[in-house]
Parts: structure tokens; C-alpha cells; sequence
């Protein structure tokens, strides 16, 4: 199941671009992002960078959903 929430990200997130990992999240950031649940357990979620052009995925120890 997925869900579009609000997010806060928690550490920095680097994702891999090419053989270098770039910025694309920063610590504390407040973010629109498709939250993935299993078994009502976050698995994952996905959301756009504004730093750089690019979605992926991030891992549940990079953010918390805000209620």
C-alpha cells in the first residue's frame, strides 16, 4: 500500500549518480513524498529532489512522517 504524506528527513541523503553520490535531501527538510507500507510497516518511500532533478527511492532511517 502507498500513501502521499508529509516527511521530514531526518539525516542527509546521498543518492548514486553515475559512479558519485549527490545531495539530494538535506537534514530537516519538510517534504511531499509516496510512502510505502507492508503489512502496516513503513518499507520505503519516494519523492523528487529540488537539488537535483531526480526520484528515488529513500530508506526508512533517512525520514519520519509527520502526522
Amino acid at each position: 500500500m502507498q500513501r502521499d504524506e508529509q516527511i521530514r528527513i531526518i539525516k542527509d541523503v546521498y543518492w548514486e549518480d553515475w559512479g558519485r553520490y549527490v545531495k539530494v535531501f538535506e537534514a530537516g527538510e519538510i517534504i511531499r513524498a509516496k510512502v510505502y507500507y507492508e503489512n502496516g510497516e513503513i518499507e520505503s518511500a519516494s519523492a523528487r529532489s529540488e537539488f537535483y532533478d531526480v526520484s528515488d527511492i529513500i530508506y526508512p532511517e533517512y525520514f519520519e512522517v509527520i502526522k
